[in-house]
């Protein structure tokens, strides 16, 4: 039995191709729920070339490989793979509403039509909100609810993603844009090990108070200057994803907050401690621009 799938995506073909068939792009729509995320992708686009995707739960208790080989590449119009038996058609049609991106493929015969319908629609949607959220380019910082326990902040920053990642990993950078100024706090300490496995260790000071206070964690997953993952072991904090997306010499970066409930992101919030990322994020934007002025960049 055959599924087919599909959406129309408000974005020139050039756009909805490159988001489809790139993994900085792919890692970033490839799921179809706030609980699973992709954390690596590869892609040989040519006939006979392979493709993986590392699709994973996000509090990593399950994960598994969607890899396969494209038997066929019309740029623009038309792929087509095999993948564990199976097969897959996916083509572009330019419609009054933008590209219609339309999936076929077969069925596999452990889970319900419906629900294989609903999963691979949901990928394709997010794929659509994606490209679309691309087309608009923001340069101020957006805030939205990705889930009920899932904080999600945007905001494009003009440098390079190597920029805006050195300036996320690198501690003699990080320490001068992390406090929000009119906390009135002090960043004492920065012991960054930024790597798969590494360990972080945070210790901040306030004018008002004796007591140190320390956040610290573990990195889960670091791409350069792609993708960080990290623990916030705190109290048992949320897990944090950062992405790094380069498209014209700018960087859109993401990071969501995911919280263990409903109740813990809703403790955050009233206790002041997610209200700091906009003033956060100016502050890393002056960094930048300070960067740009000291190398000569324009």
């Amino acid at each position: 039995m055959r599924i087919t799938v599909e959406t129309s995506v408000a974005a020139p073909i050039d756009q909805v191709w490159r988001a489809y068939t790139t993994p900085a792009d792919i890692v970033t729509w490839n799921a179809a729920s706030d609980d699973w995320h992709t954390t690596k992708a590869t892609v040989d686009l040519r006939e006979g070339g392979a493709f993986s995707s590392r699709m994973e739960a996000k509090d990593g208790s399950v994960g598994f490989d969607f890899a396969g080989t494209y038997t066929k590449v019309v740029a623009h119009e038309r792929i087509e793979y095999a993948f564990g038996g199976r097969k897959a058609e996916i083509t572009f049609t330019p419609g009054p509403n933008g590209i219609l991106v339309r999936v076929v493929f077969d069925a596999e015969p452990t889970h319900a039509v419906e629900q294989q319908r609903s999963g691979w629609q949901a990928i394709l949607d997010n794929f659509a909100r994606h490209v679309e959220a691309k087309q608009k380019g923001p340069s101020e910082m957006t805030a939205s609810s990705g889930s009920d326990r899932e904080l999600v902040v945007a905001r494009e920053f003009a440098a390079p993603a190597r920029v805006v990642f050195d300036a996320w990993t690198k501690p003699e950078l990080f320490k001068q844009w992390w406090t929000p100024k009119s906390f009135g706090v002090s960043l004492r300490s920065c012991d960054m090990d930024v790597r798969a496995g590494g360990h972080y260790r945070l210790e901040f000071s306030h004018a008002a108070s004796g007591q140190a206070m320390t956040f610290f964690g573990r990195y889960l997953e670091v791409t350069p200057h792609t993708r960080l993952v990290w623990t916030n072991d705190e109290g048992g904090g949320a897990l944090t994803t950062v992405t790094f997306e380069e498209r014209g010499g700018a960087t859109l970066l993401t990071m969501r907050d995911l919280y263990p409930s409903r109740e813990a992101l809703d403790e955050a919030i009233a206790s002041g401690g997610t209200c700091g990322a906009g003033e956060q994020f100016n502050q890393l934007d002056e960094l930048i621009a300070a960067l740009g002025a000291r190398t000569g960049r324009s």
